[in-house]
């Protein structure tokens, strides 16, 4: 009997043992079935939450490319900084999300728009998860963007976040858009410029830019301080007046930039938004300012991206010639010249002038049908156009006597201006510029102080939009004389006509601008060099081959202005002018290229 009792405990026990093992044994295949579940499940949310992820990452690019195209800082002028017609650092995704490209967006709510949840499938169409998209506006940077997409899957959920950073850059998106680079490779002395730089470049050894001095690049302006005359603010809308973020960035796609002497780029409290140079920060050379107070890694200077490589990688923008093709002013013919777009607009009646120079006066090339006055025809029989105040001055070593009034305006049957008119008899000179005037074979000197009229007829009949455009170009390119504006005296828009930047007129030289005036506000492609010195400040935005900062000469000879020296206490004040730039001057714009950096990719 004591042996049965002991073999049914051991029995027992046995079975016990052999329970527990199967119980383990169940119990540890849930466990690994519930935690390769999880793995499944986590797994799926994260390839669904990456595929909206990619599907918005691409749809966040085209949007924005699409509403770049389509919406200016004058369709949207309240811009990232809330004040209506500032031209501050603006992003056209700033009005929020246009995915169906209705003009429709849908607007950001405390600075983020969530989509509505999508559904994700496999190959057989069942259902997987579905993800929700949220995109970030940063409110303190506006061309900086966080999307993120949340991915749900079996009661799992998985999050991924990217940081990118959304530019457009354009001829008229800098202060300054240079081929070349400097005349004399110089921007010291006082020297400021206030909004980006973009420099194209020929030689990745050649330095293009070497400043000295006091020379800085800010990304603000404030005219309303004592260093800026009183007739700036008069002219100037009110919103522009002080500006805290210009989108400033300094980009070189060929050569070098020398930083040396007290230089400042950017400042602590507000960096340019990036430094792209060249093949990267070994092409930022010299001696820096170490008392910038940025730091030494990024050679001080004040960014918050970079110093690092040229970042367009994929056909950037190319220096405008007037020769070149041009897809902006035609869209049905890619091969169209803007010189050709220029004449069309100008030949167009009610919308413009073409004149050329030849040595019985001037030849009317159009529009049709048009008959210029005596005045004009009088006025224009020299290959000088100097607009002054009616005496004589000695430019060069020629007495150059000046034309007090000038009038080479028409009226087209529909009640629509073409042409110029100039006038300086009455208290104040004016400048009345309609549609786009072509001046062929001239060079254009305006002696005197000078407020302009702006305006450019649309549709049939009398309706206008504030600005127009005054071109001079060359007969051919080896003449001498012929597509140069010289302007000595402060050429400011007309106030009583509107203000700036929403009243504009914009200069195009084929040769060279020099401005020896104190103050410009306009928009300036030169196609040799843009001149400027002392104390002298533009206000818009300089397209040229080449820019010196240095004295614009004092004689009438455009050899008189070659020697581009060390630069002096000139200033460039970056100001948008958004769609109210000239039509001739926002066809090449059609080049400018957007930029989708992506900061920071994480998954959480």
């Amino acid at each position: 009997m004591r042996r049965q009792g002991i073999a049914l405990v051991a029995t027992l026990a046995v079975m016990v043992v052999v329970g527990v093992l199967a119980f383990g044994t169940f119990f540890t295949t849930q466990i690994e079935q519930f935690v390769t579940r999880n793995d499944i499940t986590s797994t799926q949310a994260n390839y669904v939450a990456q595929a909206g992820m990619q599907k918005y990452k691409a749809a966040l690019f085209q949007n924005y490319r699409w509403v770049e195209n389509k919406l200016t800082l004058a369709e949207n002028p309240t811009g990232s900084s809330g004040a209506t017609g500032s031209t501050a650092c603006f992003n056209a995704l700033g009005a929020g999300l246009d995915l169906d490209r209705d003009g429709v967006p849908t607007p950001f709510t405390n600075n983020r728009i969530t989509l509505n949840p999508e559904t994700v499938k496999d190959a057989n169409g069942r259902a997987i998860g579905s993800y929700t998209i949220t995109l970030i506006r940063d409110p303190g940077n506006a061309q900086i963007f966080t999307l993120e997409s949340r991915g749900t899957s079996g009661g799992a959920t998985s999050t991924m976040r990217m940081t990118v950073r959304l530019t457009n850059t354009g001829f008229l998106s800098n202060a300054i858009f240079a081929g070349q680079g400097q005349s004399n490779k110089f921007m010291n002395g006082n020297t400021s410029i206030r909004g980006g730089i973009y420099v194209v470049g020929t030689n990745p050894e050649t330095p293009v830019i070497i400043s000295n001095g006091n020379f800085q690049m800010l990304n603000d302006y404030n005219v309303r301080t004592s260093e800026y005359d009183q007739v700036v603010r008069d002219a100037m809308d009110d919103a522009n007046e002080k500006v805290d973020d210009l989108c400033a960035s300094l980009r070189v796609q060929y050569g070098k930039v020398d930083i040396s002497g007290s230089s400042q780029v950017g400042t602590p409290t507000n960096k340019l938004k990036g430094v792209y140079v060249g093949r990267g920060p070994q092409d930022i050379v010299g001696t820096p300012n170490s008392s910038t107070g940025c730091p030494a890694s990024q050679k001080y200077l004040c960014t918050e991206d970079g110093p690092s490589a040229f970042d367009i990688l994929t056909d950037p923008p190319k220096f405008p010639t007037l020769n070149a093709p041009n897809a902006g002013c035609d869209p049905n013919n890619p091969t169209r010249s803007w010189r050709q777009c220029i004449n069309a607009q100008a030949e167009t009646s009610g919308k413009g002038l073409h004149l050329r120079y030849t040595a019985s006066g001037p030849q009317l090339i159009g529009p049709s049908g048009v008959t210029l006055p005596q005045s004009c025809v009088d006025a224009l029989k020299n290959q000088d156009i100097p607009l002054g105040v009616g005496d004589t001055k000695n430019k060069g070593g020629r007495n150059v006597t000046t034309l007090n009034k000038v009038d080479c305006t028409y009226t087209n049957a529909n009640g629509q201006k073409g042409g110029f008119l100039f006038d300086a008899t009455g208290a104040k000179p004016k400048l009345e510029v309609y549609g786009t005037v072509h001046l062929e074979g001239w060079d254009l000197r305006v002696f005197t102080e000078v407020q302009y009229v702006a305006r450019t007829h649309i549709g049939t009949g009398g309706d206008t939009i504030p600005n127009a455009s005054l071109v001079v170009t060359k007969l051919d390119p080896s003449d001498t004389e012929g597509g140069n504006i010289r302007i000595e005296g402060n050429f400011l828009p007309d106030t009583t006509r509107g203000l700036f930047p929403h009243h504009v007129l914009g200069l195009v030289a084929e040769a060279s601008v020099f401005q020896q005036g104190q103050n410009i506000m306009a928009p300036i492609y030169a196609g040799q060099t843009f001149y400027t010195g002392e104390k002298r400040k533009l206000f818009g935005s300089v397209v040229s081959n080449y820019f010196c900062t240095t004295d614009a000469g004092t004689n009438g000879n455009v050899a008189d202005y070659g020697g581009c020296n060390a630069g002096q206490g000139s200033e460039v004040i970056y100001v948008n002018t958004g769609r109210n730039k000239p039509m001739i001057m926002q066809q090449p714009e059609a080049a400018r290229k957007p930029v989708f950096q992506v900061l920071s990719y994480e998954r959480r």
